[in-house]
């Protein structure tokens, strides 16, 4: 037994007695069923809290397993929680991914489509069948590449379901064991930051937008910070931030006015923060691990800016129109920050 529980995650209509989830809680008592309320015409919202509810209350971390719509489910909870709430997941083995706007899509469940088509953040794997009436297999590839997992294809396996004769399903017990015993993540670390890869796609999501708003926190922000002033002088860098903010804001439902969305003062305050403390690492420093140095200097310390301005001054629409200087500008990193 392991000391890493998974939490099973059926599908449409739960997984029955044969099925090789249910097999895998026979077998092993650290394999827990998440019960939705709602088997065959659920809503995905419902399904999402249900499995944010089991998620919290399992005390150990979890590896997520699930099998055809509930691949889906796992794909709309990691865009909606949190990256605190990440760290509880040490992957998801996500099998037969149903395609909800497929034509075999059953009538019913609602706000399952469009999947999210983003990195997830922690370890998956991809299993899909050659001939699966719920998915097909360019579907079940272009979940992997976007989800960031490994894909394994089986040749004839169907629904990889009782129907299609799997019941205890050894190898896939297999790739629970593998992920369950990948390193443990370094909780400062956000996946993005895993590879330059992640950090490249990271970079992408934020300038077309799709980054997930749950995840863009301050943390995400000075790795932005970070990853173009890496290598783009201040003023460009400034300006190419300004106007990806700007439309990343709007791209998420929001608005850039006097009392919302982008702000000038903060945005430069950050910007001359992060450009000090680049210019104090090593020559020869790759950007993944610059900005790594920076994530963990300033992903934590989102109040900073009590070091020179009072919280009433920011909020004027002015701060957040144009530059403001802080009164008194203090010395330090503050040198490098206030400059006009």
């Amino acid at each position: 037994m392991s000391d890493i529980s998974a939490l099973i995650l059926p599908g449409l209509g739960d997984s029955g007695p044969e099925h090789w989830q249910s097999e895998w809680e026979r077998r092993d008592h650290s394999c827990r069923r998440v019960v939705q309320t709602e088997w065959n015409a659920p809503n995905r919202a419902d399904w999402v809290s249900c499995l944010d509810a089991a998620i919290v209350g399992v005390m150990q971390s979890v590896v997520l397993v699930a099998h055809s719509t509930a691949c889906p489910l796992v794909a709309h909870w990691a865009v909606s929680a949190s990256p605190v709430r990440h760290l509880r997941v040490r992957g998801a083995l996500l099998v037969a991914p149903s395609d909800p706007e497929g034509p075999n899509y059953p009538p019913g469940p609602t706000g399952f489509a469009p999947v999210p088509m983003v990195r997830l953040p922690f370890p998956s794997i991809v299993v899909a069948s050659s001939n699966d009436p719920y998915v097909s297999t360019e579907r079940a590839r272009a979940y992997a590449d976007a989800w960031g997992s490994r894909y394994v294809e089986l040749e004839g396996a169907g629904h990889i379901n009782v129907a299609a004769g799997f019941g205890p399903w050894p190898e896939g017990w297999a790739l629970l064991e593998e992920l369950r015993s990948a390193p443990v993540p370094d909780e400062w670390m956000p996946s993005w930051l895993a590879s330059e890869e992640t950090l490249d796609t990271f970079l992408e999501g934020f300038r077309d937008g799709t980054f997930p708003i749950t995840w863009w926190t301050h943390g995400a922000h000075v790795g932005m910070a970070a990853a173009i002033l890496w290598s783009t002088a201040v003023p460009h860098a400034l300006n190419l931030m300004r106007e990806a903010i700007r439309h990343y804001n709007t791209s998420q439902g929001g608005h850039n006015t006097e009392t919302s969305g982008y702000h000038e003062t903060l945005t430069r305050l950050w910007v001359g923060a992060v450009a000090a403390t680049l210019s104090t690492l090593p020559s020869g420093i790759s950007r993944l691990e610059a900005v790594r140095q920076v994530y963990r200097i300033y992903a934590r310390r989102s109040g900073l800016f009590r070091d020179w301005y009072a919280f009433e001054l920011l909020k004027s629409a002015e701060a957040r129109r144009e530059w403001v200087a802080p009164n008194p500008v203090r010395t330090g990193v503050a040198g490098a920050l206030f400059a006009p």
